[in-house]
């Protein structure tokens, strides 16, 4: 697999996946919240105590592997390693100074070793 397929499968089937799932039970805790009288009143209570736990502890896991450490002993598709895999492609000059037409900004990139912004 290449950079650029590893790189949409972080996102995609990563945190776009987990996105979805902290949504989505999210809504559903929400709406289950907002009808407790309803739910409770109709004797469903025993059903939806239970499922409520679960949908919390999946809310909790999705949004918990969007910011999991990466790690060498197994892939993880969280925000921090899309980051760290990104950043080996990123070149670390800046922008403006790499652009052939704009002398002034690598004067001052070779120079001072900094971005100059006002340039």
């Amino acid at each position: 697999m290449n950079a650029k397929e590893t790189l949409k499968s972080y996102v995609v089937e990563g945190i776009v996946a987990d996105l979805f799932a902290a949504e989505q039970t999210y809504a559903l805790l929400k709406q289950i919240g907002q009808n407790a009288n309803v739910i409770n009143q109709a004797n469903f209570g025993a059903f939806f105590g239970p499922l409520q736990w679960i949908l919390s502890n999946d809310f909790f896991l999705s949004v918990a592997r969007l910011f999991e450490k990466p790690s060498k002993k197994y892939p993880t598709r969280s925000i921090p390693s899309v980051l760290q895999f990104a950043g080996k492609f990123i070149q670390r000059t800046p922008r403006r100074a790499a652009d052939n037409r704009d002398e002034e900004a690598r004067r001052c990139w070779n120079e001072h070793r900094i971005p100059c912004a006002d340039v």
